[in-house]
């Protein structure tokens, strides 16, 4: 894995576990903390993102951290739902929050 990829992914890795006990809060909506994502998180990993040439293991790499925030993001909303909704709600989060397709 080249150096810049593994240095913005430890960026953005330290910052969601500095954001993770917001992510944990009941207190706020599935809303801002998809915000709270993308305007924390995403720039620390995707900054001078389109001069990497990506392997496909830096790829899974990359889909790791999306998973790990997106678990941790809907992880309450899941509970509460019904498994077939909760898994469309998922996909939907997860085509929003995609960063490894990010246009």
């Amino acid at each position: 894995m080249s150096d810049e990829i593994t240095n913005h992914l430890i960026a953005a890795n330290r910052s969601y576990f500095g954001l993770k006990c917001q992510f944990k809060l009941q207190l706020l909506s599935r809303k801002t903390k998809i915000l709270i994502c993308k305007t924390l998180v995403r720039p620390l990993l995707t900054y001078a993102a389109g001069t990497w040439i990506i392997t496909i293991n830096e790829e899974r790499t990359l889909s790791i951290l999306e998973r790990k925030i997106l678990h941790r993001i809907n992880v309450q909303y899941v509970r509460e739902r019904a498994v077939a909704e909760g898994d469309r709600e998922i996909k939907e989060l997860y085509s929003e929050l995609n960063i490894v397709n990010i246009k």
